[in-house]
């Protein structure tokens, strides 16, 4: 199987699978939410969680934040953390571009758990390199007299 096919199975997987997660955040009385996510080179990247209640109370946390407001979020999300990394997974598999490797990228994805909809916000960031020439001097010549 190639690559594309193991993405594209993914994606199936995952098309599946998100509105469980959603219907489980909904049954928490969690309304929406809020996922920022970054590329970092060739393997990393991190994901950076807001969850809003009915009231727009905030619970929050991101990929780097310590063991010890991850524990207090997830408390409050009625989740385990393998659950919530089972759910990045899926929405990672979402992600038809890359954003992770060379010069990276992100965005920000919205989810309403009332209607189980979610709404992307990408980019990517690209390198470009521009020629000076015209604007500095390119060309030196020396001889043995100068």
């Amino acid at each position: 199987m190639s690559w594309y096919e193991e993405q594209a199975q993914s994606m199936v997987k995952a098309k599946k699978a998100i509105p469980e997660f959603m219907k489980a955040f909904k049954k928490q009385n969690i309304k929406r939410a809020k996922l920022c996510y970054r590329g970092y080179g060739d393997s990393g990247d991190a994901w950076d969680w807001t969850f809003y209640d009915s009231d727009n109370n905030s619970i929050e946390f991101d990929g780097w934040s310590n063991a010890n407001n991850s524990r207090q979020a997830y408390e409050q999300l009625g989740l385990d953390q393998e659950s919530l990394q089972i759910f990045d997974n899926h929405i990672e598999n979402l992600l038809s571009y890359d954003w992770v490797n060379n010069e990276g990228g992100g965005g920000t994805i919205h989810f309403n758990f009332q209607d189980l909809s979610i709404a992307i916000d990408a980019y990517q960031c690209e390198t470009i390199e521009r020629s000076v020439n015209d604007s500095i001097v390119t060309e030196y010549k020396f001889n043995e007299s100068s």
